[in-house]
C-alpha cells in the first residue's frame, strides 16, 4: 500500500470509528455491553476501534452489528 493510501485509510477508519462512538452514545450503551454484544471478551478492542486505533475489519463489523446499525450504510454517509 502506498503512503498516500495507508493515510487515506488511517482518514476512514479514524471517522468510521467516531461515528460509531456517537451511536453508542446515543444509544446509552456502555463499552462493555457492546463489547459483550458483540463476542469480545473485554471492552479495550472497543476502546481501540473507537478510536480508529484498530485495523480490524470483522471488528468494525461486529461492533456494527451489536449497536444494529450496517457498517455499508455507515461508510455510504462518510462517503468512503
Amino acid at each position: 500500500m502506498k503512503r498516500a493510501d495507508s493515510t487515506k485509510y488511517d482518514a476512514v477508519v479514524r471517522r468510521l470509528g467516531i461515528r460509531l462512538r456517537r451511536i453508542r452514545q446515543a444509544q446509552s450503551e456502555t463499552l462493555q455491553g457492546v463489547a459483550k454484544k458483540a463476542g469480545f471478551k473485554s471492552h479495550g478492542s472497543i476502546f481501540l476501534l473507537e478510536r480508529g486505533k484498530s485495523m480490524s475489519l470483522s471488528g468494525y463489523l461486529a461492533m456494527a452489528s451489536a449497536l444494529e446499525v450496517k457498517l455499508s450504510d455507515l461508510l455510504r454517509e462518510l462517503k468512503c
